[in-house]
């Protein structure tokens, strides 16, 4: 069994949003991997509800991604790594993102 804790928080105005995530996988290391393995952390920030910005560390890596919101539908797109090998440091892999959703509140 593996344990995984984290977390999300938002705080903003009407015209801008800032979201802060935290995620920490295996808190208890079952898999005896390096502590960045473990390791997620990201921001977004909302502009107006439409223009989406995003960063973060993945594995010790950077993440960037960028989105759109035209009510119904929603665009992101972004890129970021895996580690590949034991430590981070060794292998990276680049992975890309695309996301489509659809949807509304009543």
């Amino acid at each position: 069994q593996e344990l995984n804790v984290g977390g999300a928080t938002s705080f903003g105005t009407k015209r801008g949003r800032l979201k802060l995530f935290v995620d920490y996988r295996d808190l208890l290391n079952q898999q005896m991997q390096d502590t960045l393995k473990h390791t997620h952390f990201g921001l977004e920030y909302n502009l107006e509800n439409i223009i989406i910005v995003m960063t973060g560390l993945n594995q010790g890596y950077p993440t960037y991604g960028v989105g759109i919101n035209f009510r119904i539908i929603r665009f992101e797109g972004g890129i970021y790594s895996e580690e590949m090998g034991d430590l981070v440091g060794q292998t990276a892999s680049s992975r890309y993102f695309a996301r489509l959703s659809l949807g509304w509140l009543f």
